[in-house]
């Protein structure tokens, strides 16, 4: 497995050892670090070791021996270094390597002809990795936050097993909460799914509808407990309750005017003011904002969907909360029909996700369903298993079941810089333990998803469990976590990892599934296939119109991809359709250019690539530093794993292409002066083909021949 950057490391450390050992100086293997210049003109790699050394053996003139010592040892590492290091040179205590640019180029580029297409790999010991991503709650069509964690998941799976692990892609579905709950009423009201539209756009906008209206309810509930309240404190401070009573009968009428009304009437017809009704004024006002907030989303609804609002509006019929909870509660019980309705509804919603996810090319191994963690009796197993250990307590009062953070906290110690992330400021007692099953019985989400991460690492044998979950699940995943490691998982910290990623906004919009706020990821690839389209057509309008169509699919959604993986997963996005259609720097379409260049040399040359030609030829900045980018290529993937972000891998392939484009600038490969330079040239070509080809399979893009 050749990682030529890592053995060139590996070499320089060598050569320092044995320079040491000549000067009969020990050093500690810590302390010989080899890192990259920040500029050529000092070479391309160097070491501090002669200060490590100088620190520790002397007191005085600490620089000066610092200095001495450099150039002793820069002396000694010329005599005995390799063909591929042209000198070494010491400046000011520093150790300057300089490779040889031929003697470079011939290292790496024959090393990568025995690897080929396994170049990259480096895996000795295969692991068994579980990757769970994308698993957006099968109530609605998927949009682009969760294309940002489907793409991140899928390209983690990519890398993981082609350094040589076994890797399961799975989807979790959430079929247990109350938005399933809310779908199921409001499909059961209308009746059935319509046969001509797609699944999951439908039940989208009857979640939408119908979450709304639930929403209206709950305030239109809390602001009527409010005036009740607000009349009896009124009629406490004054007698008049005429005309109290007529206020009341105002704000009934005119409730959703807005918040600055409701104080302005309250303190027109009274002069008294306290604390009290200051607090019942306020909590008033912030029922209205929401009842007016709730009208306008429903307004917005209605004019989006008004066949599919105005059958729910009118076939929603008695306590609509209170059967929201029991279908919760009847189908955590395996109620046969509620059961049967609801698996038939969501396998529906399923496919229909998964149709679109096909056409991006990502797939899953294995669908895991929330509610067969219950039925199937582990939900309930971890739970007691966590009341034995002492680690979850029961409220008397309420009977609700919390998991003791605290405890586990204070019986773990090694968990609590993860926990607190390093802050020393916050206090055990200050530290929330969260709810795992209500006061009615019913079990939470946390629960269910330590009992999820407790099935992929102790039933499915996962060495490694990555799950990629938005960043606003950071602390209920940090609690899964503790919970793991009270149940006697000692390593967690090493096999549950959290992939968190933020958000992603388009231009102008705040998008919200439940107020219908939101456009579709099939919205947001067709329109991208479009504009790919338009662009095609510019470029080549020789070719007919399905070739223009199959080279737009694969721009649009190599465009999508790279816009959403080039950023780190912690950062925000915002969807900038300039930016992600850009042909000349930085995406999707510039890398598959890239590649599309090289590929259109290779075929002018009828793919015919010497296997024996003079790689010592190649010594031209350009082509130096476009081997040395690919000769990283194996640490990039390894740096990708460590820190679970793509966007390094993404980072380095648009560079790599960057420094393609130079080298084809500058350096002619068909047409070199010297014919041998011109075969060297043309290996070079096909080996960085290759690189980035491999590197935009990882993400899931695909490499074009002809752009």
């Amino acid at each position: 497995m050749f990682r030529p950057y890592k053995s060139l490391i590996s070499i320089i450390r060598e050569l320092i050892l044995k320079a040491l050992k000549t000067l009969n100086v020990d050093v500690a293997e810590d302390d010989i670090k080899v890192e990259e210049t920040k500029s050529r003109i000092h070479g391309d790699f160097f070491t501090t070791v002669a200060f490590a050394i100088a620190k520790n053996l002397y007191r005085e003139n600490f620089k000066a021996n610092a200095v001495r010592l450099a150039e002793e040892l820069a002396k000694k590492i010329n005599e005995i270094k390799p063909d591929v290091i042209s000198h070494v040179r010491a400046e000011n205590g520093y150790i300057n390597f300089f490779l040889d640019r031929g003697a470079f180029a011939k290292f790496v580029l024959e090393g990568l002809m025995k690897d080929r297409e396994k170049f990259g790999k480096f895996t000795e010991e295969s692991e068994n990795i579980i990757i769970e991503h994308t698993s957006a709650n099968p109530i609605h069509a998927l949009h682009i936050g969760h294309a940002r964690n489907a793409f991140i998941g899928d390209c983690l799976a990519r890398i993981y097993k082609f350094v040589g692990n076994k890797v399961s892609r799975r989807f979790y579905i959430n079929d247990c909460g109350k938005q399933v709950a809310m779908l199921i009423l409001g499909l059961k009201a209308l009746g059935k799914i319509p046969s001509n539209t797609k699944v999951d756009h439908f039940c989208g906008a009857v979640y939408s509808c119908i979450a709304s209206i639930v929403e209206l309810h709950k305030s239109l509930k809390n602001a009527i407990k409010n005036i009740d309240q607000l009349r009896a404190t009124l009629r406490k401070i004054n007698t008049n309750n005429h005309l109290y009573d007529s206020l009341i009968r105002n704000l009934v009428r005119d409730i959703a005017l807005g918040h600055h009304e409701i104080a302005k009437r309250v303190k027109a017809i009274t002069e008294n003011s306290s604390e009290v009704l200051d607090n019942l004024i306020a909590r008033l006002e912030v029922s209205t904002a929401s009842i007016k907030n709730s009208f306008e989303i429903l307004a917005s609804i209605a004019a989006k969907w008004p066949a599919i609002y105005y059958n729910l509006s009118n076939g929603l019929k008695g306590n609509v909360p209170a059967r929201i909870s029991q279908i919760i509660r009847d189908y955590e019980r395996q109620n046969e029909n509620i059961t049967k309705f609801v698996r038939e509804t969501l396998n529906k919603v399923l496919d229909s996700l998964t149709e679109t996810l096909d056409f991006l090319r990502i797939y899953f191994d294995a669908y895991d369903w929330e509610s067969d963690l219950i039925w199937s009796g582990i939900v309930e197993d971890i739970l007691r298993k966590l009341m034995e250990r002492g680690y979850a307590c029961k409220d008397e009062k309420s009977n609700a079941i919390f998991l003791d953070a605290r405890k586990i906290l204070k019986d773990f110690p090694e968990m609590q810089e993860f926990f607190l992330d390093g802050r020393k400021d916050i206090k055990f007692e200050e530290i929330k333990n969260p709810v795992l099953v209500r006061k009615d019985g019913s079990t939470l989400y946390l629960l269910r998803d330590i009992a999820y991460a407790y099935y992929k690492l102790l039933f499915l044998k996962a060495d490694k469990a990555i799950s990629v979950i938005g960043i606003d699940q950071k602390l209920e995943q940090k609690y899964v976590v503790l919970a793991l490691r009270s149940l006697g998982i000692t390593n967690v910290l090493q096999r549950y990892k959290h992939v968190a990623y933020e958000l992603v906004r388009l231009p102008g919009r705040r998008m919200s599934s439940r107020k219908g706020q939101y456009i579709t990821l099939d919205e947001i690839l067709w329109e991208t296939i479009k504009r790919s389209y338009d662009e095609v057509e510019k470029r080549y309008k020789e070719l007919g119109d399905m070739p223009k169509y199959a080279l737009a699919k694969e721009i649009a959604i190599g465009a999508i991809k790279y816009a959403l993986l080039s950023q780190i997963p912690t950062k925000v996005i915002t969807y900038d359709w300039n930016r992600v259609l850009d042909f000349e720097q930085n995406s999707g379409p510039f890398i598959q250019y890239a590649h599309a260049r090289a590929a259109s040399i290779l075929r002018k040359a009828f793919w015919k690539i010497p296997e024996d030609c003079n790689l010592s030829l190649l010594r031209e900045p350009e082509e130096f530093e476009l081997i040395y980018k690919i000769s990283k290529f194996p640490e990039v993937l390894d740096e990708v794993i460590r820190t679970s972000r793509p966007d390094i891998l993404a980072e380095y392939t648009n560079e790599l292409a960057m420094l393609f484009n130079k080298f084809y600038q500058k350096c002619p490969v068909l047409s070199a002066e010297d014919a041998e330079l011109g075969k060297a040239r043309l290996l070079l070509v096909a080996t960085f083909r290759s690189v980035i080809a491999t590197a935009m399979k990882l993400m899931g893009i695909t490499p074009l021949y002809r752009m």
